[in-house]
């Protein structure tokens, strides 16, 4: 379940930087993102806390790295375009990269649960 969760939120993050990037120079669409952002991202973490009880151990610290280093890029990409847009060509992919922290730590997270589960561990999800 975390490990889902961390992965859509990078993916989140990535879309916003996108659909901002598109509407670059109309305050309506750049909004509109925002509110449609927002409205997402909310929806997540309500889902996320009512299937979410008790964070397995290290958790908090695979999701900080991954989502941490995911905003980073994403703060990175938003200067990057304000200031000097280099092309779709550069910035489309960069735009990927942006979520890949994220799903990478979604990634040890998954295998950590099953490793856990292994030892004969108990789930920690309703």
């Amino acid at each position: 379940m975390g490990a889902r969760f961390t992965a859509l939120l990078g993916v989140l993050v990535a879309a916003i930087l996108v659909l901002v990037t598109l509407q670059r120079g109309s305050a309506v669409g750049v909004g509109v993102s925002m509110a449609c952002y927002a409205a997402v991202l909310g929806g997540l973490i309500g889902w996320q806390q009512k299937r979410f009880r008790v964070a397995p151990r290290g958790w908090r610290r695979r999701y900080a790295w991954g989502f941490g280093l995911t905003m980073a890029l994403y703060t990175g990409g938003i200067f990057w375009e304000a200031f000097a847009f280099p092309g779709w060509s550069l910035f489309a992919p960069y735009c990927v990269i942006v979520a890949i922290p994220s799903l990478i730590a979604a990634t040890v997270m998954i295998r950590s649960g099953r490793s856990a589960s292994a030892s004969g561990m108990t789930r920690t999800e309703r």
